[in-house]
């Protein structure tokens, strides 16, 4: 089990193997190309990434949200985001996941702007119709980072984009992108400046 997420999140390279030489199970990253009539009347998966505000040289906490039919037990993905203004990210379990879930990160490729994320468990991570958060990712936020967004997007680069079942198959999902904007650093809120001169709360 612990050799497969590896394996998932993209830690270590696939090995061969025998058996077939095609995919057993057709694999849909993104929406069903036929656009998903089979399932018009059931509620559609989606993995988003919840926008967020960031303020220069501080952090943002970005979370990834999902909404799902109640039979999910596996997700991985990989983030990608702008390096030069997004860095040092560390992933943590949402407060919503089922009991028991293990979350496997890849941040090797993380000066790259790219991380792989994999979570699993032995339990539906939805077993209603509210929409579980995930997962939470904090960023530090470059201190020379312009004012305006900066794109977090789902890619398949480092770890595929999958949802799976209990038995392993693969589920058909929407993935939404997401942004941060970013704001211009926040002056220290301890001196106020008048007439050219800084004067100090605390003294007077």
């Amino acid at each position: 089990t612990i050799q497969t997420r590896r394996y998932v999140a993209g830690l270590d390279a696939p090995q061969p193997a025998g058996g077939p030489t095609v995919p057993a199970l057709l694999s849909f990253g993104g929406d069903r190309p036929d656009g998903g009539n089979f399932y018009k009347d059931a509620k559609p998966r989606t993995m988003r990434i919840v926008p967020a505000n960031a303020t220069a040289g501080g952090k943002v906490t970005v979370s990834i949200e999902m909404t799902g039919r109640g039979d999910e037990l596996a997700a991985s993905f990989t983030l990608q985001f702008d390096p030069a203004k997004l860095s040092n990210p560390r992933v943590e379990l949402g407060p919503d996941v089922s009991p028991g879930t293990v979350l496997t990160v890849n941040t090797v490729s993380a000066a790259k702007g790219m991380l792989a994320v994999l979570l699993d468990s032995n339990e539906p991570g939805n077993q209603s119709t509210w929409t579980p958060k995930l997962a939470t990712i904090t960023f530090d936020v470059a201190q020379s980072a312009l004012p305006g967004p900066t794109s977090l997007s789902f890619s398949d680069t480092v770890a595929y984009r999958s949802l799976s079942n209990a038995e392993g198959d693969l589920l058909t999902a929407r993935y939404e992108d997401g942004v941060v904007s970013i704001f211009p650093e926040e002056p220290f809120q301890g001196e106020s400046r008048i007439g050219g001169i800084i004067r100090w709360p605390f003294l007077f």
